[in-house]
């Protein structure tokens, strides 16, 4: 985990900002027949990158971790889950 911790804190702002913009757009894309998406305000998030641009390099750094954790989580869960006998 620190490996990859450590990747995220030394990405350079553009590639904060190109990685944040590409969990927005992979976002929309599973949400975007949804109800989710019906507040204006939450589709203009996803579809505007000017949220993006004016996010701070720590704000941008908290997604990803998090978004890190919840992908290293769901695999290992996948794992026991099919470890497990019925």
């Amino acid at each position: 985990l620190e490996q990859l911790f450590s990747k995220i804190e030394n990405f350079s702002d553009p590639e904060l900002r190109s990685r944040t913009k590409t969990f927005f757009h992979a976002l929309k894309a599973q949400y975007v027949s949804g109800d989710q998406l019906s507040k204006e305000w939450v589709a203009d998030i996803l579809d505007n990158d000017r949220y993006v641009a004016q996010m701070t390099s720590k704000e941008m750094k908290s997604i990803l971790v998090v978004q890190t954790l919840k992908k290293i989580l769901r695999k290992k869960f996948i794992a026991l889950e099919s470890t497990q006998s019925p």
